[in-house]
């Protein structure tokens, strides 16, 4: 399940692991180990690990006939890992590849495979080409952190913001087309379509109740922006008054990032 992103807005207005590619360990006299290497694709052209979050490749060895196992992890980005030493004999293997929060970017965990561990020996896998959907997407709450909430007046308590609006950017700063879909609450929902080109009307200001979702959108490294604003102090106009970006890792498969309570 994706993991939700609590963004407070209060402050000025007015005015977030991956796993460590397991260490080889010297195999015992007697003992054998495995390697294996691998790559990853969309489908249609190679990608890397960040571009679908991807964290590690898990493999599990269960002896011939039996129930359970050895397991190693080792860092997805290395593209390549060896085992510590193993004992030797015949092994069913499980392989899987992982996003934070052990879940899987496959679509079922691959079997089937079974090696021999040969004393004082390593043995080759066969290579893995992962193909993985480089799409996923997220959602979020937007909380001023005002005990009042976030539309109520800053006299009542509230944070006084009017307008919400939302970027979505790639780890470079391109600005990605994205269609932010809030949920209605005790204040209506709505749509904020960010087109890239032309400046969209932000949102009137709903509660930090009211999930917003991003429903699908390229995986990777993004940059998320939101901006709220309250009337100007000299004419009451809406205007800016406070930004905040935030910095993720989207995992693809259609995995959802809930990104939390963000303000």
């Amino acid at each position: 399940m994706a993991a939700l992103l609590s963004i407070p807005l209060v402050g000025a207005c007015g005015d977030d692991s991956g796993a460590v590619d397991a260490s080889t360990i010297d195999a015992q006299p007697n003992e054998g180990t495995f390697s294996l290497s691998w790559t990853l694709s969309d489908g249609n052209a190679a990608i890397s690990c960040a571009d679908v979050g991807a964290v590690s490749v898990a493999v599990t060895l269960i002896p011939d006939g039996g129930f359970t196992g050895e397991s190693e992890s080792f860092s997805c980005a290395s593209g390549n890992g060896q085992s510590r030493g193993l004992a030797p004999g015949l092994y069913n293997v499980r392989i899987d590849l992982r996003a934070s929060g052990s879940r899987s970017l496959l679509p079922a965990v691959i079997q089937g495979a079974q090696i021999e561990i040969v004393a004082n020996t390593d043995t080759p896998m066969a290579a893995q080409s992962f193909v993985v959907d480089a799409q996923g997407s997220f959602s979020f709450l937007v909380d001023s952190g005002s005990a009042g909430g976030n539309c109520a007046d800053v006299g009542a308590g509230g944070a006084g913001i009017v307008g919400i609006s939302f970027a979505l950017a790639d780890a470079l700063g391109t600005c990605i087309e994205t269609d932010f879909v809030v949920a209605a609450g005790a204040l209506p929902g709505g749509t904020f379509s960010s087109n890239c080109t032309t400046p969209a009307t932000p949102l009137p200001c709903f509660g930090s109740d009211q999930l917003v979702t991003v429903a699908s959108t390229r995986s990777g490294a993004r940059k998320l922006t939101i901006t709220a604003q309250k009337p100007s102090l000299v004419d009451a106009t809406p205007s800016d008054c406070y930004s905040r970006v935030s910095d993720f890792s989207l995992a693809g498969a259609g995995l959802v990032g809930e990104l939390g309570s963000l303000g």
